[in-house]
């Protein structure tokens, strides 16, 4: 009798087990690599952030990132302070300030989002082809990359696709 026993705690052992690997495959990869053009800088509005999350380890802020994925792409961790800020878009030149500076900081991201050339945003993944072309053309091209064209859904969507595509107009003041 007590071999049976022992028998089936270990098949349930190996049941557990057999599920626990199972679960593990199905976590998605995370493969942050830390960008030193965004060391010391902050981004210039809190709207690309996810959440921010105080007294907290590199690793799991790495860990909270993917826990978020696809939303997150990205994470500012400040050493200092161990602050981590999630992010759901990469730092560009237009969303950092570089006059401010603030030691401590640490951009790390997933480059591997999105296909070569796309970007990133809010869990979709973005191209921008400078063409000058007609609606029904724009619509073809966008099929041809298994896509759509872009229809903004949010303010906040539409504020960062300026901000990452859209080239800056010099303003000219007018007067009469």
């Amino acid at each position: 009798m007590l071999y049976f026993k022992e028998m089936l705690s270990l098949l349930t052992l190996l049941a557990i087990s057999t599920i626990a690997v199972q679960c593990m495959s199905k976590i998605p990869e995370l493969t942050l690599t830390r960008d030193p053009n965004y060391s010391e800088l902050l981004p210039t509005h809190t709207r690309y952030q996810i959440t921010s999350i105080h007294n907290i380890s590199p690793v799991r802020s790495a860990l909270e990132c993917l826990l978020r994925k696809p939303l997150c792409v990205g994470l500012l961790y400040n050493v200092n302070v161990r602050l981590s800020l999630l992010l759901m878009c990469y730092l560009n030149e237009r969303s950092v300030n570089r006059t401010l500076i603030e030691s401590g900081w640490n951009f790390l991201a997933d480059f591997n989002v999105c296909k070569e050339g796309w970007v990133p945003y809010s869990g979709h993944c973005y191209l921008h082809i400078k063409n000058k072309t007609g609606w029904s053309n724009s619509k073809n091209i966008c099929n041809s990359h298994d896509a759509y064209l872009l229809q903004t859904e949010t303010h906040e969507e539409a504020l960062w696709v300026t901000e990452a595509f859209m080239q800056p107009v010099n303003s000219v003041e007018c007067t009469n």
